[in-house]
This record gives structure tokens, sequence and C-alpha cells, in this order.
């Protein structure tokens, strides 16, 4: 039998086969940590959980396995590694990547993501020789009173009641209000069970960008102007105009799970996502009178 990366990626990513689950402990003993987390790292809906099976490489193969078959939703994620002529011999990939089983870490090639995963090291580097209490809280896109960036300007296509193409879009993007974010921060100032751990916090309800748009209407006391326009077209409208970052982010999914972090802090957000939107669309309702 051939234990091949593109069986454990099909697993993964699309299949949800345990390959664990099974008599043969070869799966388990063949699996190659370091470069499924290559494989799955150049996505945006993974590249949290591949960073946190970096940081906790010690793990052994069954639960790093386990861990992206229950985290990664059902998705084909193409990558240049899961065709077979590219994933005849596991060394040349690691020759290739300049890796070693031991030499596990990955980082972040987009450079925000890099500049915060390099700030988390330094804590934890610094932590480890003064005894410093670190915690480290890994956040969506924050929003509430004062924002700015992409969210802000699509606060003012909303308001100004100008129709978006957005009506076919089915992605989920996670969200934080920024209420929220405060009272899990005062939190965890005085809960000592989370020093040395990596959270993860959103809302808890995962949106849509129409949805996202209905809500933020609903707040000025509009109707939601959304129009159908196929995917793809938008895509090539996006890229285009030079905006493919924007685009990017507009129309693809970005999720992380709160679940454990709500159960190690026993939190759950005080504000629903429809009362802090609520509350952003009225803030800026208020800005432009």
């Amino acid at each position: 039998m051939m234990y091949e990366l593109k069986d454990y990626l099909n697993a993964i990513n699309h299949k949800k086969e345990n390959l664990m689950d099974t008599d043969d402990e070869m799966w388990e003993k063949k699996y190659p940590p370091f470069i499924i987390n290559k494989c799955l790292a150049p996505f945006p809906d993974t590249i949290m959980l591949v960073n946190e099976m970096n940081v906790h490489n010690h793990l052994d193969h069954k639960l790093q396995f386990d861990f992206f078959l229950n985290s990664i939703r059902s998705r084909k994620r193409y990558t240049p590694w899961m065709k077979a002529s590219k994933v005849t011999n596991l060394e040349y990939v690691k020759e290739y990547f300049g890796y070693s089983n031991e030499k596990i870490i990955h980082r972040p090639s987009d450079s925000y993501a890099l500049s915060k995963w390099e700030a988390e090291q330094c804590l934890l580097e610094i932590s480890a020789k003064t005894g410093l209490e670190v915690v480290v809280i890994r956040l969506p896109l924050v929003y509430g009173p004062g924002v700015k960036g992409n969210l802000f300007n699509l606060l003012k296509l909303v308001h100004c009641r100008i129709p978006l193409p957005f009506a076919l879009v089915d992605n989920k993007r996670s969200f934080l209000g920024v209420k929220n974010l405060i009272d899990a921060l005062i939190l965890c100032i005085d809960d000592p069970s989370v020093v040395g751990q990596t959270l993860y916090l959103s809302d808890g309800h995962d949106l849509s960008t129409p949805d996202l748009i209905s809500m933020l209407s609903l707040g000025f006391g509009y109707k939601p102007l959304l129009f159908p326009v196929p995917l793809h077209m938008l895509r090539l409208l996006g890229y285009a105009a030079g905006r493919k970052n924007q685009t990017d982010r507009l129309l693809g999914s970005l999720q992380i799970d709160p679940c454990n972090t709500f159960e190690l802090l026993q939190w759950s957000p005080p504000f629903t996502v429809s009362e802090s939107l609520f509350a952003t669309s009225k803030w800026f309702q208020n800005q432009c009178c």
C-alpha cells in the first residue's frame, strides 16, 4: 500500500476520511506533518490552524491529523503537491523547501501575518526567559464605533444606498465586536488558566458578505440593495482594477473556531453580532449628520 501525501491531503480537505482509524498503523507512522502544514499554509481559511500545529509540533501524528480533519471545512484546496507527478518522493519535497522533521516551524508568507507571528514569538521568548505571563489572542476583523479600513468603506457604500453586486456571494467570515473583545480581555487579565495559551476569539456567529450588508442596512433603517453577479465576473473585475486582496477578502471565507476559548474562559460574547453591527451603523450615521 502507498501512503502518499495526496491521500492525506484528500482525506483532510474534502473526503474527511479518518485514515488512522484503521488497523493499519503505517498511516500514522508515515504521516509527514511539516509537509502537510506546508501544503495547507497558502489558504486563508487554514493558515491559523497550520500555525497552531507548527507551534504544537510535539503532538503525535494522529493528534495532528485529527486536528486538521475535524477543524478544516470540506473543500477542494488545489496545491501542486497533490499532483501525482509532484509527490513521487517526499524526501525531494523536504529538500526543495529546506525543511527537516526537526525544522518544522512555518513562517507566514503574508507580511501582515508574519509581523503578528514574529511578535508572538518574541513575547514567548521573553516569557521563557523572565517568567512574564503571556497570552496570545488571535482575532478576526474587529469592528464597532470608530472602525476604519475596508468595513468603513463598506459602511459608506451602504449608507449612500448604492446597489451592490454581492447577492450570489456564499462565503463565511468571522467577526468580533470591540465590546466583546474588551469584555474578554478583562476576563483574561484575572484568569490564570489562560497563561501561555493561544486563544481564538470571535462573536461566535459567522456572516456572509450579503448577511453583513443586510445587517448594516437595517442599522441605517434601509432595505439591503443587492443584485446578483456571477462570482467569476466579480473576481475578474476586482483583479482587473488592481484590487486583488480586497476582492479576495470580500468574496472569500475566513473563519476561526472560538469554542475552545469560550469553554476555557467559561465565557460567551455579551453582545450579539446584530447588536454590535447596529451600533456601528448608528455611529456612522451620526458621524454623517
